[in-house]
């Protein structure tokens, strides 16, 4: 073999779901046998594919997370003792890759994209109630709570809990979210030990 084919994506980075990372998602033969790679996608473990030309042009291709592009790159002597034996089989670090069929390929792609779906519904989802949950707080009759201008924190809860009350808000969780809304930078020290009741002693 003289050249193989190799995908590169940007994902998730294992060490950070936050931060993206390049991966090599499959190798590919010039006779259309594609492999994948087993723990060892990250480009870290590829110090010789990363100096080729071809990878620099692959990671320059690629801007966001998702985003793929499949570059064959022909085997110096030193990639092909990294990714092909002696007998044409192929490999790295020790293990021969495992093979996969087009319809086992698809298969992961489609169990990916429901994922990506997944989560793209759940943000949406979280987004829209907290959209509803600020118009809702929007209407209640009572300032912002300070440390500083408000002495009589008992006094303000009451007026919270009348709100509520008045827009029948009664699940706890939803009170705790808008009681957000309406405290200051201090008191939010106090809201992320949730306990309400605290709030004239801590403020």
């Amino acid at each position: 073999m003289d050249k193989l084919q190799f995908e590169f994506t940007i994902v998730a980075s294992p060490k950070d779901e936050k931060s993206a990372t390049i991966a090599i998602t499959s190798i590919r033969t010039e006779d259309g046998l594609t492999y994948v790679l087993q723990g060892d996608q990250g480009l870290t473990n590829h110090i010789e594919l990363m100096k080729t030309e071809n990878y620099l042009k692959a990671k320059n291709s690629l801007k966001k997370r998702h985003q793929s592009r499949k570059v064959w790159i022909s085997m110096t002597e030193e990639l092909r003792k990294i990714y092909i034996d002696e007998d044409g089989n192929i490999q790295f670090a020790g293990e021969y890759l495992q093979e996969i069929e087009e319809k086992d390929r698809a298969d992961i792609r489609k169990d990916d994209l429901s994922k990506i779906l997944e989560k793209l519904v759940e943000t949406s989802q979280k987004k829209e109630g907290e959209k509803k949950l600020k118009q809702i707080a929007e209407k209640y009759m009572i300032e912002k709570f300070t440390s500083k201008k408000h002495s009589n924190a008992k006094q303000w809860i009451e007026t919270f809990e009348k709100e509520c009350t008045r827009f029948d808000i009664t699940e706890d969780e939803i009170k705790i979210e808008i009681l957000r809304l309406f405290l200051d930078k201090f008191c939010l020290d106090w809201h992320c030990m949730g306990n309400v009741n605290e709030v004239e002693n801590y403020c």
